[in-house]
């Protein structure tokens, strides 16, 4: 079971995986630190893309 977050833009409204959320978080943290960390970034948003792409197909 996967939580999840929901957020309103606009008028719309997207479920975000608090998973992804914090992937992300930590991403930005390390993105602070240096250069090094660019290819976790990079797997943390394709990972965010993979979870974008299952939402969309309505799981």
């Amino acid at each position: 079971m996967t939580a999840y977050l929901e957020l309103k833009v606009g008028g719309a409204t997207n479920r975000v995986s608090l998973y992804v959320l914090i992937a992300l978080l930590v991403a930005a943290g390390l993105a602070l630190m240096g250069r090094l960390v660019e290819a976790l970034i990079t797997i943390f948003l394709v990972l965010s893309l993979l979870e974008l792409l299952e939402l969309a197909r309505g799981e």
